[in-house]
């Protein structure tokens, strides 16, 4: 199984993965993929791509969607080719396509290509958790951990973006969503 879990800043993504981990129930795909898949951080980490800004290719797909659709293809051959080898275990990523299309480094035509590709070739294997940590325990933790400027701190923003997040869980009815508050342990 590959469970994608998606969430605000702040919602603890990592530190739900890293108690999975520690359970013994999977591993995580192994960097560098996720550093350069984690589309909030598309400013910072992928700026080679900068001179190319909003140039438009293909039809209405822009150089930030076609490295993203690369990005998550090789995500996929990883996982799929583990799961071919006889890996049984969870795999987790941490953020993903998703996260692209809610914070719009990607656009929804390339969204549809992903979701259409990962659900083809994992089907069941692939499953989407989204942390549903409040909002408010979302900025507090933000507002405590240095070296993430580029957070969103504004509630009304993340009201916004959980409600896209959760909108498009309503519309994908055929791909796994389950949402899950374990990002509010301690």
């Amino acid at each position: 199984m590959l469970k994608i879990v998606e969430g605000l800043n702040g919602a603890g993504k990592s530190t739900v993965i890293k108690r999975w981990i520690d359970k013994g129930l999977g591993e995580l795909v192994p960097i560098p993929l996720p550093i350069f898949a984690n589309n909030v951080r598309w400013n910072e980490v992928k700026r080679p791509f900068q001179r190319y800004k909003a140039t438009q290719i293909k039809g209405n797909q822009d150089r930030v969607s076609l490295y993203n659709f690369a990005v998550f293809e090789t995500i996929l051959f990883y996982v799929a080719t583990k799961f071919e080898r006889g890996y049984s275990k969870e795999l987790y990523l941490d953020r993903s396509f998703l996260s692209g299309l809610v914070y719009n480094s990607i656009n929804i035509k390339t969204f549809d290509l992903l979701i259409d590709y990962y659900q083809g070739i994992l089907g069941d294997k692939l499953e989407f958790v989204y942390l549903d940590t409040d909002i408010e325990m979302c900025i507090e933790r933000r507002r405590k951990t240095k070296g993430k400027e580029y957070a969103i701190l504004d509630p009304e923003e993340q009201y916004r973006l959980d409600m896209k997040y959760k909108n498009t869980f309503k519309y994908y009815e055929n791909i796994k969503f389950t949402l899950s508050k374990e990002g509010e342990e301690e």
